[in-house]
């Protein structure tokens, strides 16, 4: 089957705070993530939190759960529940900068469960992730006002 590997990062005005929190609330991420139609946390500690969202795309929907570790301001990491892949892991990472702001990175690894998956699901899947940096970029200037 096919795999993707996706590394995007940014240095951005916001501080790591700010950014871990815009990440980690997954049931804001159908007002800006695309095609994401429903965000929701199913459990949730101190230092992990079960989510899962839905995408639509072309008349198909497609539910993603992950439980994520926790580590507040600075990382969440990304492990498959359930979902259309056999695999996904990654991380969201959230470094402190010097004089303000935050380096961030994202890293996912995903395989796709079945032929059927690797035609349909992965590529638009890849396409949502791809630009995920970007879309809370965005995200965040219109929350806390463009820095």
């Amino acid at each position: 089957m096919s795999e993707y590997n996706i590394f995007k990062e940014a240095m951005v005005a916001y501080s790591a705070k700010e950014m871990y929190s815009l990440v980690n609330d997954l049931v804001s991420y159908p007002e800006f993530v695309p095609w994401c139609v429903q965000g929701e946390v199913v459990s949730q500690t101190e230092t992990e939190m079960v989510g899962r969202l839905t995408f639509s795309s072309l008349g198909q929907c497609y539910v993603l759960e992950t439980r994520n570790t926790l580590e507040p301001n600075k990382a969440i990491i990304l492990h498959l529940e359930k979902g259309p892949l056999s695999s996904l892991e990654g991380s969201w990472r959230f470094q402190a900068l010097d004089g303000g702001g935050c380096h961030v990175c994202l890293t996912l690894d995903f395989q796709a469960s079945d032929a059927l998956v690797a035609r349909l699901f992965s590529p638009f899947f890849h396409r949502v992730s791809s630009g995920l940096v970007s879309t809370f970029v965005r995200r965040a200037d219109a929350v806390y006002g463009k820095k």
